[in-house]
């Protein structure tokens, strides 16, 4: 006889998310996600924690949250033009903002980093249609340079 009983899956480790867009494990061995909002509506972007399986704010009032990655205490998320920097307790502060740029960012997206230096590299889409697409490299003191 055939055993017809679907296989389990992996048991999902949250619910109650909307539009997540990148996950990382930080601060303690937490996990979180950026949820972008409604598509480039300002404001509307958050990051949540994941806890006992649901979804809860850690920071709230963001635009388009995309990339994550977490070094030391801190998580660094990309958003829109920006790239934020959020302590254990959910204090936002622009990390980088747009004019430290060499050429003014349109679409950063995704964000990884050297667990032993903290450099940063971050991807610009440009203006997802080909034009203005970038890759940058970031230290820890905020210097931006194009690679």
């Amino acid at each position: 006889m055939v055993n017809r009983e679907r296989p389990k899956g992996p048991r999902p480790v949250g619910h109650g998310l909307k539009i997540p867009e990148s996950v990382c494990v930080g601060l303690g061995g937490k996990i979180f996600v950026t949820e972008i909002g409604e598509f480039d509506k300002d404001g509307d972007g958050t990051v949540v924690q994941i806890v006992d399986g649901k979804a809860v704010p850690f920071v709230t009032g963001l635009d388009d949250p995309k990339g994550m990655v977490a070094f030391q205490t801190w998580l660094f998320v990309t958003d829109k033009t920006k790239v934020l920097r959020i302590d254990a307790k959910g204090k936002v502060s622009v990390f980088v903002g747009p004019d430290a740029f060499p050429t003014k960012p349109l679409f950063l997206n995704d964000i990884a980093v050297d667990p032993e230096t903290g450099m940063m590299f971050v991807s610009d889409s440009g203006d997802l249609k080909g034009s203005g697409g970038a890759i940058y490299q970031i230290d820890q003191k905020g210097k931006v340079t194009t690679i």
